[in-house]
């Protein structure tokens, strides 16, 4: 999906840059610009409608106060960050995209790396509508690359921002 987004940046672009006068550049821009936006929602909407069926909300169901993500759904493993995690705590509930609340244990959690391994401990966890994401090779992610972030940023669930990723390789 990430790929189509490219290639509409990248049809769009070619489109205009080999256009003959400046006048045509820009009418051609103008014309254009629209089904090239219009056609990149589409993409975006796509990939973003798939990855929200992977999000969990952790905290009340209500009113959730950070989220993470199924990286394998038959077994429930959620990554999540670790300043997410209540104090001290080995139990907590996490709200799926299907609006079902269940039990989940803290299975591990790194302060450093900020991530932290949650597992759904209730035995009515229903995997059904729920997918897993996945991680991807952050040496392969180039600066410029179109960033999608989903999440629950203070409370607000289910939010989507679309980006370009500003650089690489920070520490």
């Amino acid at each position: 999906m990430i790929r189509s987004v490219t290639a509409c940046s990248l049809a769009f672009f070619s489109h205009i840059a080999f256009s003959d006068t400046l006048e045509e550049r820009s009418i051609n821009a103008q014309l254009h610009t629209n089904n090239f936006l219009q056609e990149c929602s589409k993409n975006v909407s796509m990939i973003i409608n798939k990855a929200k069926k992977g999000l969990v909300g952790l905290g009340p169901s209500d009113d959730p106060d950070c989220s993470g993500f199924f990286i394998d759904i038959e077994n429930g493993y959620i990554v999540t960050s670790q300043h997410c995690l209540p104090q001290d705590s080995t139990l907590l509930d996490v709200t799926v995209s299907t609006d079902h609340t269940y039990s989940a244990i803290v299975v591990g959690s790194d302060v450093a790396l900020d991530l932290a391994l949650l597992k759904i401990s209730d035995s009515s966890f229903d995997k059904n509508g729920l997918v897993a994401l996945d991680f991807e090779d952050s040496d392969q992610v180039k600066q410029g690359a179109v960033s999608i972030v989903l999440g629950a940023p203070y409370g607000y669930t289910r939010t989507a921002h679309f980006g370009i990723v500003s650089a690489t390789k920070r520490k």
